[in-house]
């Protein structure tokens, strides 16, 4: 608790750059109802934006799987930090420009490009400071800014145009800072690769992974791997792919239903808006939930099911009823909620340093403007015109809440053959355990495995646990046999037994 509740400077700083985020739409409504008759205009930004970040993002998260060094690159993000102060002010003028002599399309969508190129760099730093959250920290951290960052937004669609655009540039300045300070004291830097076999060494922190630590909070080693030694761009992609899939596709469904349109709570509210904080209120306690299980699991194949199913039982209702109205309002809180916990869950993959922030967050940047892109094609569809496309939206809302239902029936249908996971009823198996690695020779991120090796959990178990991939974890298992000298999990609980022999 005391961990997690030490409030940082860069806790702020992030909560001004989440808030102004274009890529987040929430963050635009402050220009779109201050100037209401230049939809045009504001089209033309959004439309340039959302390219700029798909292709700055795919680029940046290539490049950087060549170049680890890149992301951190101090010029870089300065000439980022710019942008996304370049991207915003042109938006005002083409805005301001478009309602007195018009024309003013030009101009935003030049914003547009500035503003898509910075939000990739700028946000893939962010990402990197972030990465020293582990997964509790994460959730909590994550949920709270968040939601903090919606209270912003709510701010600022209440006060009077010149002095929301007066905050929001500031507040655009106050994000890019730490970002660039940082990265001209190159504390963004990447390591280089050491190892063969993929795996960087980096100082050896000693605190193991414990579950059952006062803070709650697992703690992950400081032992990088990286996945271009060995692997090529593709596999590393599935492997990411695989372990968040749950996650991602609620955040790719977050993106289709802020492009396709806006819903408005009793004609003031934005639900998006009140739908992130919210989502925030519920995500940020669960870092508290102490659990021998992985967490991860948990949340998304029971907590979420729970509630995508009591959508399913609201959208049930007939047109025009209260429930029905309160499912399509309590379905943002939903995405939100999901959207939230696939940050988090993004941020942990980042911690456990088996892919770099930018090529997991680069990737996830582009996915999330590209489904944004159809979001918008989509919106103006003729069929999205009746009943301001209600309809369909809860037909790919039912839809999504079925794969929520169906992701944790499938997982165990999956696993249905595999051992009940169950630890090892010794007090002090952490000890024996590092005794047992130090005496063959284990490294950070081994002596992590075997000490849920030696408590006789498995590898969907500890890759779920360390939020790294079941293929990663297998190599290390394999790696951890040779130099044991063994062949099963089993045995490597009877080499921990005879430690206390």
């Amino acid at each position: 608790m005391r961990v997690m509740l030490n409030i940082k400077p860069e806790h702020l700083l992030f909560i001004a750059f989440f808030a102004t985020m274009p890529i987040y739409s929430p963050n635009l409504l402050l220009f779109a109802n201050g100037f209401p008759e230049s939809s045009a205009t504001m089209d033309a930004f959004v439309r340039s934006m959302l390219i700029a970040t798909t292709v700055a993002a795919l680029l940046e998260a290539f490049l950087s799987f060549r170049t680890p060094k890149l992301p951190g690159n101090p010029a870089l993000i300065s000439v980022a930090a710019l942008c996304s102060i370049a991207g915003p002010a042109l938006l005002a003028f083409a805005l301001a420009a478009d309602g007195e002599a018009g024309g003013g399309g030009a101009l935003a969508s030049l914003g547009g490009a500035f503003a898509g190129f910075g939000l990739v760099a700028i946000s893939i730093a962010w990402a990197t400071i972030l990465s020293a959250y582990n997964l509790r920290q994460s959730l909590f951290w994550i949920g709270v800014m968040v939601g903090c960052a919606s209270l912003v937004e709510m701010l600022l669609s209440a006060v009077a145009l010149p002095v929301g655009l007066l905050v929001f540039m500031v507040l655009t300045c106050m994000g890019i800072a730490l970002p660039v300070w940082k990265a001209w004291k190159h504390a963004l830097d990447m390591p280089e690769k050491l190892e063969s076999q993929g795996i960087e060494q980096l100082p050896e922190r000693e605190e193991a992974f414990a579950a059952s630590s006062e803070s709650g909070i697992e703690q992950a080693s400081d032992e990088a791997f990286s996945v271009g030694a060995n692997e090529g761009l593709a596999k590393s992609l599935k492997q990411m792919a695989a372990l968040l899939a749950v996650p991602l596709v609620g955040l790719m469904v977050l993106a289709l239903m802020l492009s396709v349109r806006r819903f408005v709570a009793f004609n003031l509210i934005n639900a998006e808006v009140i739908g992130g904080l919210i989502g925030a209120v519920l995500v940020a306690p669960l870092a508290f939930l102490r659990k021998a299980n992985p967490l991860l699991p948990f949340i998304h194949q029971l907590l979420i099911p729970l509630f995508a199913l009591f959508l399913i039982t609201l959208n049930s209702f007939p047109e025009a009823t209260g429930p029905l109205w309160l499912a399509g309002w309590l379905s943002y809180v939903l995405y939100a909620a999901v959207g939230i916990l696939a940050i988090a869950s993004l941020n942990a993959m980042a911690h456990a340093k088996e892919f770099s922030p930018a090529l997991i967050f680069g990737m996830t940047l582009a996915s999330f403007a590209v489904m944004s892109m159809v979001g918008r094609s989509v919106g103006l569809l003729p069929l999205m015109q009746y009943q301001d496309g209600g309809p369909v939206l809860l037909v790919v809302s039912t839809f999504y809440f079925a794969f929520l239902l169906a992701v944790p029936l499938f997982t165990n249908w999956r696993h249905y053959h595999e051992r009940r996971e169950e630890p090892v009823p010794t007090a002090d198996t952490s000890k024996r355990c590092r005794e047992l690695a130090q005496a063959h020779g284990l490294s950070p991120r081994e002596t992590q495995i075997l000490d849920f090796l030696g408590r006789g959990h498995g590898v969907t178990y500890i890759a779920n646990m360390l939020v790294l991939s079941e293929s990663t974890v297998r190599t290390h298992v394999k790696s951890i046999y040779r130099k044991l000298g063994v062949s099963s999990r089993e045995e490597v609980v009877s080499l921990v037994e005879q430690r206390s022999d």
